[in-house]
């Protein structure tokens, strides 16, 4: 069974900035969504690539979003699940699905292709990675953690 992609890019940035979208800040000279794609790019093919939208994204943006996938772009809803809905419905028939977050860069490639293999296993119907924060800052004046990765 076909294993496809959503990258949910759909926020609205929101606690990053109120003037500058997160996914298209400058990090060592090309927009961190641009970081995801590539390591997403280096698993699945770009026609196995959905990404998920604000319907307000400039097309300038848009535009250089449509350089990592061969389908079309996907308007989001208001929330997180809203936009996954949009982009589940696009497909027609049983498919094998994995979901990121676009403004999560640092996804190891061996992890993506271990997800990927569990999945198409059909052994596995969901799977959810994780990795433990082995490094912490600790505000004392509110005393929270904050992770430094």
């Amino acid at each position: 069974m076909q294993t496809y992609c959503i990258i949910l890019a759909a926020g609205n940035s929101k606690r990053f900035s109120n003037s500058e979208n997160k996914l298209f800040s400058n990090i060592y000279g090309a927009p961190l969504i641009f970081f995801t794609l590539t390591n997403i790019l280096k698993i699945f093919n770009k026609n196995e690539i959905y990404i998920v939208i604000n319907k307000n994204l400039p097309k300038k943006q848009q535009s250089y979003l449509k350089t990592f996938t061969q389908n079309n772009l996907i308007y989001g809803g208001k929330s997180r699940f809203e936009s996954l809905k949009k982009a589940i419905q696009c497909f027609e028939k049983d498919i094998n699905l994995l979901i990121h977050d676009a403004a999560r860069p640092n996804i190891d490639k061996s992890l993506i292709k271990k997800i990927k293999n569990e999945i198409e296993s059909n052994k596995t119907y969901s799977v959810v990675p994780f990795t433990y924060v082995t490094e912490t800052l600790k505000n004392k004046k509110f005393n929270k953690y904050h992770s430094v990765m």
